[in-house]
């Protein structure tokens, strides 16, 4: 059911109107998606070429967004709080040993990436400033509480322009929902996760995956 879900969502259009966005996020999707694809079909049926075809996604993702290194963090995630029975801070550990051929490769391709990002970093003449701690708190809230809870049930439903930017360059508006609308949306999130719960209590990673994973990238 997610893949329809995934389709036909409204979130992911923004980046299909500007080129120099849509070419590093279209295929990082694509990258993510096969990705679980081959690992899922690995953790199944133990079959190392999976892992690979896994691994060579990755790569595939990095070429086009360095975001794409966070691929395996969540293969990791997906498939100790869902694919090992258990607990899940016991399922990590049994996951790590049953399954250490497909992590050992996606690990060679992070630090694969790393160095190279690192190789490159020195060369490129854009400078690179680490966030502020109070900087980084701001934007993640932003980003969870004002942009993607409403952008799930439809949002924004309003768009600022800059001060200061001519509206002929409407693409750089941000999301500004209505401060009611808002608060809705909060509330139906607060609903639909306080319902999974209830009827099914192992229902709690997915939502912990969900919000790691909008941090993370």
């Amino acid at each position: 059911t997610g893949t329809p879900v995934f389709l036909f969502t409204p979130i992911a259009l923004t980046d299909l109107s500007w080129w120099s966005i849509g070419s590093q996020s279209v295929p990082v999707q694509l990258a993510l998606a096969l990705a679980v694809d081959q690992h899922v079909r690995y953790i199944r049926a133990g079959r190392v070429r999976n892992a690979v075809f896994a691994a060579l996604w990755v790569v595939f993702g990095l070429a086009f967004s360095e975001k794409a290194v966070a691929i395996p963090v969540l293969l990791f995630a997906l498939t100790s709080a869902f694919a090992v029975p258990g607990s899940w801070p016991r399922a990590m550990l049994s996951t790590l040993r049953r399954h250490w051929v497909a992590w050992a490769l996606y690990g060679a391709v992070m630090a694969g990436e790393i160095v190279v990002y690192a190789l490159t970093l020195g060369k490129s003449q854009n400078e690179v400033k680490v966030p502020t701690a109070s900087g980084t708190v701001t934007f993640t809230a932003h980003l969870l509480l004002d942009t993607f809870v409403p952008a799930v049930f439809g949002g924004p439903w309003h768009w600022a322009v800059p001060l200061g930017t001519s509206r002929s360059w409407a693409l750089l508006a941000t999301a500004s929902p209505p401060s009611g609308l808002l608060g809705l949306s909060w509330a139906l999130a607060a609903f639909v996760i306080t319902a999974s719960l209830v009827f099914r209590r192992r229902a709690w990673p997915a939502w912990v995956i969900l919000v790691g994973w909008l941090v993370l990238v």
